[in-house]
């Protein structure tokens, strides 16, 4: 799929139909609602697409065409929204709405009386720990007399060429779920003599203070936003990190993922894309194993 296949509301209004899509969760919970979006749009190409949630993330998908507008959900105006009490001028015109949230009744009730089309709240969690949370996801579909299922293939690419290199992500959103930071530079270091001659490290806010550990050895990268995270990642020849947003990225947006989850529920979280693979590891040992015979497969 490239940017381009995803409708873009061409109406002529001077209100055309809003559609409202709200997600205020981390970014790899958010990719996880991208295929369910992007059905969205195909089945309401007349709408702008609004969406509300974290800034930096809305941006990405709005560069990749999934939306057309987005707001922060933390502003005053959407904290009385999702309460319930205030309809923000912003969202004139919202005929449907998909919100992943808790069941918030004031919220249903206004709703019920702005949209005069579908909507739906949808829990942002899964309780069942044997469904890949992307499935439960689609599951919103069918309340917009869609069936659950993707409307395309599980790929978004930002870039159309590939480069050579590597990238390696030593950490996550939780220091548990990563590995000792001498393994990811032992890796790197295997990667780079035997396959990628150009490996780098990839150091979010999160990995600052294992930095030192490679920036002496590899290349170190540290893009500023996710948008130049995407287009990092899009340019990829192998990306080899853990359970976290960056791994979700990598992998829907076609690039060879190895991501490697120490204890977590894979079955549930694992990342999806056209050549991803989710690597279970209790320890480095493990890890390594996998990893080398994920890149001899």
């Amino acid at each position: 799929m490239s940017t381009s296949a995803v409708p873009r509301a061409t109406t002529a209004d001077a209100k055309p139909k809003v559609f409202v899509f709200s997600h205020r969760g981390a970014l790899g919970d958010f990719i996880m609602t991208w295929p369910a979006l992007v059905s969205l749009r195909w089945k309401f190409s007349d709408h702008r697409f609004i969406g509300l949630g974290k800034p930096a993330y809305l941006k990405l998908a709005a560069e990749m065409g999934l939306l057309d507008e987005a707001y922060d959900c933390e502003s005053q105006d959407f904290l009385q929204f999702y309460s319930g009490d205030l309809l923000p001028r912003s969202l004139d015109g919202m005929t449907s709405a998909l919100l992943w949230m808790e069941e918030e009744p004031k919220l249903r009730t206004l709703l019920h009386q702005k949209c005069s089309g579908p909507f739906h709240i949808h829990p942002p969690f899964p309780n069942n720990a044997q469904e890949h949370a992307m499935d439960y996801h689609l599951q919103c579909l069918p309340h917009f007399a869609l069936p659950a299922v993707p409307e395309e293939d599980l790929y978004f690419p930002i870039a159309t060429v590939r480069q050579g290199y590597a990238l390696i992500h030593p950490g996550s959103g939780s220091k548990d779920k990563n590995y000792d930071p001498e393994f990811y530079a032992f890796l790197a270091n295997e990667l780079k003599s035997r396959r990628y001659p150009d490996t780098r490290v990839l150091i979010g806010p999160a990995e600052q203070d294992v930095k030192s550990i490679f920036a002496s050895r590899f290349p170190v990268m540290e893009p500023e936003s996710p948008v130049e995270l995407a287009r990092l990642l899009s340019q990829a020849a192998l990306f080899v990190g853990n359970d976290s947003g960056v791994s979700h990225l990598s992998a829907i947006l076609g690039t060879k993922t190895l991501a490697l989850f120490k204890g977590q529920n894979y079955v549930q979280w694992g990342v999806r894309g056209r050549d991803a693979h989710s690597l279970e590891a209790a320890n480095e040992a493990q890890a390594m194993t996998r990893i080398q015979k994920a890149l001899q497969g």
